[in-house]
């Protein structure tokens, strides 16, 4: 049973990825929003029992001005 779901923005590498792999470890599925491609974060996190929702390709860090 999914403790939830965790969100985690840069999590295709470094240190996103550690998070999302611990998180993972402590029972959370796993949905994650990066600019690079996060099929190894995929794996780790399936290799761990857990889902992985989803993997969306953006930048979230860059400003909007309206």
């Amino acid at each position: 049973m999914s403790k939830g779901t965790a969100v985690i923005t840069g999590a295709a590498n470094g240190l996103g990825q550690a998070y999302a792999v611990r998180l993972a470890a402590d029972g959370f599925d796993i949905a994650v929003a990066d600019v690079a491609d996060a099929g190894a974060t995929r794996a780790l996190v399936e290799a761990a029992g857990r889902k992985f929702h989803a993997a969306v390709v953006c930048r979230v860090a860059r400003r909007v001005r309206n």
